[in-house]
């Protein structure tokens, strides 16, 4: 059987890849994949188990990168997040040894994440912190 050029999955892959400026190489081992397997998905793949985690890593629509369908850029692509200024670090005193854990797990993941995965996370942060603060005022009257 002759090979006829790249699948309509694969050249997703490629155009997504590229998007997020990463080599083949880097890409894989975000993903946790051989270079091998990312370059034969992006030859004749008709679809793949890191589909997912890619879009994730590339920053794109996972259904996009899955169908074709709809925006490659993911939603929060559009979204600009206000300038941040960050209070200075404190130091995590953990009440249990699974906070410390947590944490760390959680910083892992943030560290891996795309510029726009990150800028997502720490709308989430901001929102969050807000809640919170309004929960402590309410209860102390404030």
């Amino acid at each position: 059987m002759e090979k006829t050029g790249r699948s309509a999955f694969g050249m997703r892959l490629v155009q997504a890849r590229k998007h997020a400026k990463l080599t083949q190489i880097e890409a894989a081992k975000r993903a946790g994949m051989s270079q091998g397997t990312l370059a034969e998905a992006e030859l004749e793949g008709q679809g793949s188990s890191y589909t997912t985690q890619l879009a994730g890593i590339y920053g794109i629509s996972s259904n996009w990168l899955a169908t074709g369908k709809g925006e490659m850029l993911a939603k929060e692509e559009f979204v600009l997040a206000p300038p941040r200024t960050n209070p200075p670090l404190q130091i995590i005193q953990p009440q249990e040894n699974q906070e410390l854990i947590d944490a760390v797990r959680l910083l892992a993941l943030f560290s891996q994440a795309t510029p726009t995965g990150k800028s997502f996370i720490l709308q989430m942060a901001d929102s969050a912190e807000k809640i919170v603060t309004r929960r402590s005022d309410t209860a102390t009257g404030n």
